[in-house]
Protein backbone atom coordinates (compact mmCIF):
# COMPACT_ATOMS: atom_id res chain seq x y z
CA UNK A 1 0.00 0.00 0.00
CA UNK A 2 1.26 3.53 -1.18
CA UNK A 3 0.39 4.77 2.05
CA UNK A 4 2.29 2.65 4.38
CA UNK A 5 5.31 3.83 2.24
CA UNK A 6 4.23 7.48 2.73
CA UNK A 7 3.96 7.23 6.53
CA UNK A 8 7.60 5.63 7.08
CA UNK A 9 8.99 7.97 4.86
CA UNK A 10 7.49 10.62 7.27
CA UNK A 11 8.64 8.94 10.37
CA UNK A 12 12.01 8.37 8.73
CA UNK A 13 12.53 11.50 7.22
CA UNK A 14 11.33 13.05 10.75
CA UNK A 15 13.66 10.67 12.73
CA UNK A 16 16.74 11.59 10.70
CA UNK A 17 15.94 15.73 11.10
CA UNK A 18 16.02 15.26 14.46
CA UNK A 19 18.87 13.30 15.02
CA UNK A 20 20.77 15.99 12.98
CA UNK A 21 21.39 14.16 9.41
CA UNK A 22 19.76 17.60 8.24
CA UNK A 23 18.37 20.73 8.98
CA UNK A 24 15.16 21.68 8.90
CA UNK A 25 16.53 24.48 6.39
CA UNK A 26 17.07 22.72 3.74
CA UNK A 27 14.00 21.21 3.39
CA UNK A 28 11.51 24.15 4.37
CA UNK A 29 10.11 26.46 1.98
CA UNK A 30 9.74 30.00 2.24
CA UNK A 31 7.74 32.99 0.32
CA UNK A 32 11.34 33.97 -0.67
CA UNK A 33 12.65 30.98 -1.40
CA UNK A 34 9.46 30.28 -3.62
CA UNK A 35 10.27 33.50 -5.28
CA UNK A 36 13.99 32.95 -5.83
CA UNK A 37 12.63 29.90 -8.00
CA UNK A 38 13.25 27.31 -5.29
CA UNK A 39 9.81 25.75 -5.81
CA UNK A 40 10.60 22.20 -5.83
CA UNK A 41 10.98 23.01 -1.09
CA UNK A 42 7.45 23.20 -1.65
CA UNK A 43 7.46 19.27 -2.24
CA UNK A 44 10.20 18.60 -0.11
CA UNK A 45 8.97 20.34 3.18
CA UNK A 46 5.62 18.19 3.41
CA UNK A 47 6.83 14.90 4.57
CA UNK A 48 8.18 15.64 7.80
CA UNK A 49 6.04 15.46 11.20
CA UNK A 50 5.94 18.66 13.62
CA UNK A 51 5.84 17.10 17.75
CA UNK A 52 4.77 15.56 19.44
CA UNK A 53 5.98 12.89 16.39
CA UNK A 54 3.97 9.81 18.07
CA UNK A 55 0.45 11.86 18.28
CA UNK A 56 1.03 13.91 14.36
CA UNK A 57 1.54 10.54 12.95
CA UNK A 58 -1.02 8.36 14.80
CA UNK A 59 -3.49 10.92 14.05
CA UNK A 60 -2.35 12.09 10.21
CA UNK A 61 -2.88 7.61 10.13
CA UNK A 62 -6.63 7.68 11.04
CA UNK A 63 -7.84 10.15 9.24
CA UNK A 64 -5.65 8.85 6.09
CA UNK A 65 -7.41 6.17 6.33
CA UNK A 66 -11.09 7.75 7.05
CA UNK A 67 -10.68 9.32 3.56
CA UNK A 68 -9.53 6.14 2.27
CA UNK A 69 -12.29 4.46 3.55
CA UNK A 70 -14.80 7.09 2.95
CA UNK A 71 -13.78 8.65 -0.53
CA UNK A 72 -11.11 6.20 -2.06
CA UNK A 73 -7.02 6.29 -2.90
CA UNK A 74 -7.93 8.95 -5.90
CA UNK A 75 -9.32 11.56 -3.67
CA UNK A 76 -6.69 10.85 -0.54
CA UNK A 77 -3.83 11.44 -2.99
CA UNK A 78 -5.24 14.52 -4.82
CA UNK A 79 -6.13 16.00 -1.72
CA UNK A 80 -2.59 15.34 0.12
CA UNK A 81 -1.17 16.77 -3.12
CA UNK A 82 -3.32 19.67 -4.28
CA UNK A 83 -3.99 20.87 -0.65
CA UNK A 84 -0.45 20.90 0.63
CA UNK A 85 0.51 22.60 -2.70
CA UNK A 86 -2.46 24.73 -3.31
CA UNK A 87 -2.64 25.98 0.04
CA UNK A 88 0.93 27.15 0.14
CA UNK A 89 0.90 29.00 -3.31
CA UNK A 90 -2.55 30.92 -2.37
CA UNK A 91 -1.30 32.01 0.90
CA UNK A 92 2.47 33.22 -0.90
CA UNK A 93 0.06 34.52 -3.56
CA UNK A 94 -0.95 36.80 -0.55
CA UNK A 95 2.00 37.70 0.89
CA UNK A 96 3.78 38.55 -2.31
CA UNK A 97 0.37 41.14 -2.48
CA UNK A 98 0.96 42.35 0.48
CA UNK A 99 4.95 43.06 -0.10
CA UNK A 100 4.15 44.49 -3.14
CA UNK A 101 2.05 46.71 -1.98
CA UNK A 102 4.24 47.17 1.47
CA UNK A 103 7.02 44.73 2.42
CA UNK A 104 7.61 45.99 5.59
CA UNK A 105 4.07 44.29 6.81
CA UNK A 106 5.30 40.96 5.97
CA UNK A 107 9.00 41.04 6.18
CA UNK A 108 9.32 38.47 9.10
CA UNK A 109 6.94 36.31 7.31
CA UNK A 110 9.18 36.17 3.98
CA UNK A 111 11.89 33.97 5.49
CA UNK A 112 9.54 32.02 8.01
CA UNK A 113 10.11 28.14 7.96
CA UNK A 114 7.11 26.43 6.37
CA UNK A 115 6.85 22.60 6.59
CA UNK A 116 5.49 19.58 7.72
CA UNK A 117 2.73 16.92 6.49
CA UNK A 118 -0.55 19.62 8.59
CA UNK A 119 -1.41 20.88 5.48
CA UNK A 120 -1.80 17.49 4.37
CA UNK A 121 -3.93 16.49 7.44
CA UNK A 122 -5.98 19.72 7.08
CA UNK A 123 -6.89 18.66 3.68
CA UNK A 124 -7.59 14.73 4.80
CA UNK A 125 -9.79 16.21 7.34
CA UNK A 126 -11.90 18.20 5.09
CA UNK A 127 -12.34 15.26 2.80
CA UNK A 128 -13.72 13.11 5.39
CA UNK A 129 -15.47 15.77 6.98
CA UNK A 130 -17.15 16.76 3.08
CA UNK A 131 -17.92 13.03 2.53
CA UNK A 132 -20.18 12.60 6.26
CA UNK A 133 -21.67 15.82 5.55
CA UNK A 134 -22.72 15.38 2.24
CA UNK A 135 -23.86 11.80 2.74
CA UNK A 136 -25.92 13.09 6.14
CA UNK A 137 -28.54 14.76 3.87
CA UNK A 138 -30.91 16.73 6.51
CA UNK A 139 -29.36 15.10 9.66
CA UNK A 140 -28.15 17.57 11.55
CA UNK A 141 -27.35 16.02 14.71
CA UNK A 142 -24.50 14.23 12.89
CA UNK A 143 -23.58 17.22 10.92
CA UNK A 144 -23.31 18.87 14.00
CA UNK A 145 -21.26 15.82 15.08
CA UNK A 146 -19.01 16.55 11.80
CA UNK A 147 -18.70 20.44 12.77
CA UNK A 148 -17.55 19.53 16.53
CA UNK A 149 -14.63 16.50 15.55
CA UNK A 150 -13.50 19.30 13.13
CA UNK A 151 -13.35 21.88 15.51
CA UNK A 152 -12.44 19.90 18.19
CA UNK A 153 -9.19 18.62 15.75
CA UNK A 154 -8.21 22.22 14.81
CA UNK A 155 -8.18 23.37 18.96
CA UNK A 156 -6.26 19.89 19.78
CA UNK A 157 -3.55 20.71 17.24
CA UNK A 158 -3.35 24.38 17.98
CA UNK A 159 -2.91 23.15 21.78
CA UNK A 160 0.09 20.72 20.93
CA UNK A 161 2.43 22.75 19.28
CA UNK A 162 3.10 24.96 21.71
CA UNK A 163 3.36 28.21 20.03
CA UNK A 164 0.92 30.46 21.71
CA UNK A 165 0.68 32.25 19.21
CA UNK A 166 -0.21 30.95 15.31
CA UNK A 167 1.54 32.52 12.49
CA UNK A 168 -0.38 34.25 8.89
CA UNK A 169 1.15 30.80 8.38
CA UNK A 170 -1.03 28.61 10.04
CA UNK A 171 -3.96 29.98 8.16
CA UNK A 172 -2.94 27.52 5.05
CA UNK A 173 -4.67 24.84 7.02
CA UNK A 174 -7.92 26.63 6.56
CA UNK A 175 -7.25 26.81 2.43
CA UNK A 176 -6.10 22.90 2.56
CA UNK A 177 -9.06 21.97 4.38
CA UNK A 178 -10.95 23.65 2.31
CA UNK A 179 -9.44 22.10 -1.44
CA UNK A 180 -9.62 18.68 0.35
CA UNK A 181 -13.33 19.42 1.22
CA UNK A 182 -13.86 20.29 -2.46
CA UNK A 183 -12.30 17.66 -3.97
CA UNK A 184 -13.87 14.69 -1.83
CA UNK A 185 -17.73 16.92 -2.49
CA UNK A 186 -17.12 17.14 -6.92
CA UNK A 187 -17.53 13.28 -7.14
CA UNK A 188 -21.08 13.36 -4.91
CA UNK A 189 -22.05 16.42 -6.76
CA UNK A 190 -21.29 15.05 -10.39
CA UNK A 191 -23.20 11.77 -9.50
CA UNK A 192 -26.00 13.89 -8.12
CA UNK A 193 -26.10 16.40 -11.09
CA UNK A 194 -26.16 13.09 -13.43
CA UNK A 195 -28.98 11.57 -11.42
CA UNK A 196 -31.49 14.57 -11.31
CA UNK A 197 -31.31 14.88 -15.35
Amino acid sequence: MIFVGFASAVTALTLAQRAGVFSLSTIASTPDSFWDGRIWLILTSAPVAQSPLSLSLMSLIVVALAVLWSCGSRVLWLSAVIGHAGSTLVLYAAIGALALADRDTVSNLLSEEDYGVSAIFAAWLGAAAARCWLRRRGAWPEKLGVVLVCLGTGLVAWLVRGEPTPSVLDSEHIVAFAVGAAIAAAPLRTRAALIST
